[in-house]
């Protein structure tokens, strides 16, 4: 940590630039990462991309899925109701 105090700015580019997590050690273990905040944005748009994928996947085990016709015909209520 002491190390990050000292280089901060320079980490920063680093990061900014390179994209790859980096590394912080606190009496020599792994304590924590430190991540671009593009990088950090992109990784939370494909956990939830994964995350719909594991919930339509558990859907479908489970028999909750519909028809493209039963799908039209629930848009179509859902449409005249408003």
């Amino acid at each position: 940590i002491s190390e990050l105090k000292k280089q901060f700015p320079k980490i920063i580019e680093k990061l900014k630039k390179a994209r790859t997590p980096f590394l912080i050690t606190q009496n020599g273990k792994s304590a924590a990462f430190l991540i671009d905040v593009q990088e950090y944005q992109e990784q939370m748009r494909r956990l939830k991309l994964l995350e719909g994928i594991i919930q339509a996947e558990k859907d479908i085990r489970e028999g909750r899925i519909h028809t493209q016709q039963e799908v039209e015909t629930l848009f179509r209520s859902w449409q005249e109701s408003k």
